[in-house]
């Protein structure tokens, strides 16, 4: 059956490399918004125990975010109130929106490739030809869903205790979070140190097969990522926020960018609603 959890790893590469590429260079609020949904259906199919529990930190933050741009960035021509003689303005508001959204879409993909590109596919990927790379970035991209666990553990020790500061204790469960990150990395450096980690040969003890399904679903993730960038890149990397919100003319090319653009999100979705079908016929048929 094919899902993201089974699909050889080079083709969830090609998947994620566009998506988190879109995800990080289109500012129009339409698709930052379409991606920030697409990016949890994402989780909740590929890791959602985790997405769960980081629900309430995840928009915390983003909040935090969009509501903290304006205090700084003055720009924009619609005024909603002032403080202290400073402009808080909706320009700045929508700016701070639209750079949480693009924040949290990444933390969600992210957190997706750390799920489905374990330790050994990275290293089926680019340990023989780049070792000391492939340890760092699988370090890196395991830093996500390592964060998700830890801060669910901290909240669920969290809930037992009588606090009123919700803020406060949101921002001490990310500390220990962060404590917990930095000891474990210098543990594992010291473990693949011992482990006599660049000393030997480079070997690999995972192997992979590119199926038929693995090709079509390549060509398919080709073709869409193709016409997303030819469709909508200029619609979606020209919108302006500030000093006046002036969003691009979407034309036919745009419109048809945008159903390719969310066809490309939702395939983890497709995927995994597809394979549920087929089990549960499966099922049906013993």
């Amino acid at each position: 059956m094919l899902t993201f959890f089974t699909i050889n790893p080079f083709t969830a590469i090609a998947f994620f490399i566009p998506v988190i590429v879109f995800s990080m260079v289109f500012m129009h609020p339409a698709y930052v918004a379409v991606n920030v949904l697409l990016s949890f259906g994402a989780c909740m199919v590929l890791t959602r125990k985790e997405t769960l529990a980081s629900l309430k930190f995840t928009f915390m933050f983003a909040a935090a975010i969009a509501l903290a741009n304006p205090l700084f960035n003055t720009k924009g021509e619609t005024m909603l109130f002032t403080y202290f003689g400073r402009n808080y303005t909706l320009q700045a508001l929508v700016y701070g929106l639209v750079m949480a959204g693009i924040l949290v879409s990444c933390i969600n993909w992210f957190s997706c490739l750390g799920k489905i590109i374990t330790n050994d596919k990275f290293i089926y990927i680019m340990g023989g030809r780049l070792p000391n790379l492939c340890a760092m970035l699988s370090m890196v991209i395991s830093l996500v869903p390592f964060f998700q666990t830890k801060l669910a553990e901290i909240s669920r020790v969290q809930s037992t205790v009588i606090n009123k500061d919700k803020t406060g204790g949101a921002f001490r469960a990310l500390n220990v979070a962060t404590a917990y990150a930095f000891e474990h990395a210098v543990n594992l450096s010291v473990s693949m140190k011992n482990r006599g980690f660049g000393t030997g040969a480079k070997t690999q003890y995972a192997r992979y097969r590119i199926r038929r399904s693995d090709v079509a679903l390549m060509a398919v993730i080709a073709a869409l990522s193709a016409a997303t960038a030819a469709g909508c890149f200029t619609a979606a990397t020209g919108a302006q926020i500030i000093p006046r919100i002036v969003l691009p003319d979407g034309g036919v090319a745009e419109i048809i960018g945008m159903i390719c653009y969310i066809s490309l999100l939702s395939l983890p979705v497709i995927t995994t609603v597809i394979e549920e079908i087929q089990w549960r016929y499966l099922k049906s048929k013993i």
